[in-house]
């Protein structure tokens, strides 16, 4: 499968490119500075510049499905445009053009916004409306909702449910799930949030 992935830089992108790469899957990436791209083919896969907020189309180009990795980082003026306006975006555009398959890495905890942390709430508000947007379009989407991120070693062990109390899962077994989900066609049109568990991710995926 060749597999288009925004946010290819960034510490969860990078992890979804690798273990893709690894999965024996083609990796198309999108980065946002040239000084980027020698990075990104080094790994393996195809590094494609471009501005999630201009041009960056070309990214989809004989692909098979798309990962959504991008957000606005914690800088506040970057929620509406990344995280709600660009994935409205490259959803519609798949949409008109394909592939169907999407797979967008969102966040836990928007549908109980008053128990989150305040610095939190415009992101998960502005993920809350373009999550509901892919899930009434016409794709076959899978939508998951990680914890709190960290950047130790994955386990490839977790816990998914469609709603799971407070918690933490390493970006590198988030990668996974992501990339198990490419593999696994009960994972189209579900959300589920995603935790570090005893599980292993094939099994915990099957249960869905």
């Amino acid at each position: 499968m060749k597999v288009a992935v925004f946010g290819a830089a960034g510490r969860t992108g990078h992890r979804v490119v690798v273990q893709a790469l690894a999965a024996g899957h083609q990796v198309r990436g999108l980065v946002r500075r040239a000084e980027q791209v020698a990075a990104l083919n080094s790994l393996g896969a195809e590094a494609f510049v471009g501005d999630l907020l201009g041009e960056w189309q070309g990214v989809l180009e004989g692909v098979d499905a798309a990962v959504w990795a991008a957000g606005g980082h914690l800088d506040p003026a970057q929620y509406a445009q990344i995280d709600y306006d660009a994935l409205i975006r490259v959803a519609d555009v798949l949409a008109e053009q394909g592939p169907r398959r999407l797979i967008v890495v969102s966040s836990m905890g928007m549908d109980r916004l008053d128990q989150m942390p305040p610095f939190m709430i415009a992101a998960l508000e502005a993920k809350l409306a373009s999550d509901t947007h892919v899930q009434r379009g016409p794709l076959d989407w899978t939508i998951v909702r990680p914890g709190g991120l960290n950047d130790e070693a994955g386990t490839g062990r977790v816990q998914v449910a469609p709603q799971l109390p407070g918690g933490q899962i390493s970006r590198e077994d988030v990668a996974a799930v992501v990339v198990a989900c490419l593999e696994t066609p009960r994972t189209v049109h579900r959300t589920f949030e995603l935790l570090a568990g005893e599980q292993p991710i094939a099994e915990a995926l099957a249960e869905l």
